[in-house]
């Protein structure tokens, strides 16, 4: 079993992010101390499981290039894009990372949002 710390640099993968993805129950810590609160993980947690991916007849993507906590303008300019183009939100978000960075440091993501006309 790994603790959190360790697993977060064994899966460069930012603490921070692994509590984020607990709470919302992505990926569950093998174990949990409810005394001391640590999250411990196993060596099998981040195996690669296929999944299918609903097909997407259309994408609006943009680019952000920044840090973690600008990534929101990014968002916001392309949903308002969207909005100001006639077409409405047809799926959930996909956000893929295309360079990674730390929680202050630059990363660049690519963001897409499946989308259809408004008639």
């Amino acid at each position: 079993m790994f603790k959190i710390g360790d697993f977060s640099r064994l899966t460069r993968v930012t603490v921070k992010a692994l509590r984020h993805c607990d709470d919302l129950g992505l990926l569950k810590p093998a174990h949990f101390d409810a005394f001391t609160g640590y999250r411990y993980y196993s060596a099998t947690h981040g195996t690669v499981q296929p999944r299918e991916l609903p097909a997407v007849e259309m994408m609006a993507c943009t680019i952000h290039r920044g840090t973690p906590t600008t990534i929101e303008a990014a968002r916001a300019a392309l949903l308002s894009w969207i909005e100001g183009n006639g077409y409405d939100i047809d799926g959930p978000e996909r956000a893929l990372s295309l360079q990674r960075g730390g929680e202050d440091e630059e990363m660049v993501t690519e963001i897409q949002l499946p989308i259809k006309k408004v008639t």
